[in-house]
């Protein structure tokens, strides 16, 4: 497994609550859905939802996710741009959301666009703009609190962990 992928799965199942049952994540910007299939397979009680900007990479994911895991995998996909278009939120808000694989001015602007209640704790890995993604945090009282860095395929990648800092 792809070293960014084994330390965001490590990061999602460190926190003790999502082996309950229905614990929901979302994979925003899902791509090939390899850290969906990672989370399935340790999370096997997890509600997980999977949503890409585009049709393309959606249905890539999709075929990926029914080739490695079967036909009832029970992953949910949504064209989505961020959450804009999740509407289950409005009944099983994210426990935890993981956005990775974007410049850091994509991830903040996603994050600004939840609009929902109950804030997710955020696993982000963004490629650039870390310093755009640390004050957008900030304004939006989340709170860092967990960082990696790994080496993947010659390239040296960040992993955060953020918590809304509201109680």
């Amino acid at each position: 497994m792809d070293k960014r992928i084994e330390t965001a799965l490590r990061m999602v199942t460190d926190c003790r609550d999502c082996t309950a049952d229905g614990y929901t994540i979302f994979d925003i910007g899902a791509d090939h859905a390899n850290l969906t299939i990672a989370l399935r397979r340790a999370l096997p009680r997890a509600r997980l939802v999977a949503s890409d900007i585009r049709e393309g990479p959606l249905s890539a994911a999709r075929a990926n996710v029914t080739r490695v895991l079967g036909e009832n995998h029970g992953v949910e996909f949504i064209l989505s741009d961020g959450f804009t278009n999740i509407r289950c939120l409005q009944y099983f808000p994210a426990d935890c959301a993981v956005i990775m694989g974007m410049g850091g001015e994509t991830i903040a602007d996603i994050i600004a666009g939840y609009s929902f209640p109950r804030r997710p704790r955020l696993i982000l890995g963004p490629h650039t703009k870390h310093d755009v993604l640390r004050q957008s945090l900030a304004e939006l009282s989340y709170i860092i609190t967990r960082e990696e860095t790994v080496t993947s395929k010659k390239h040296t990648y960040q992993l955060w962990e953020a918590v809304s800092g509201h109680s």
